[in-house]
């Protein structure tokens, strides 16, 4: 069976840190817009603009 997707809304992808915003999603560093993190099937941060991934390994 399928997860139902949840809509973020724009006031989750920040955090009010003293007088500064702070984005708590990664920033992609191939064209700059938000990065969405998948846990399943395989960990990893995923670019919808650029398809630029990275995986997450756990190196110990």
């Amino acid at each position: 069976m399928s997860e139902k997707k949840k809509e973020r809304k724009v006031h989750t992808y920040y955090k009010i840190n003293g007088e500064k915003l702070v984005r708590n999603l990664r920033k992609c560093p191939r064209c700059g817009v938000f990065m969405a993190h998948h846990k399943k099937p395989v960990p990893r941060w995923a670019c919808g603009g650029c398809s630029y991934t990275e995986y997450i390994t756990n190196e110990q």
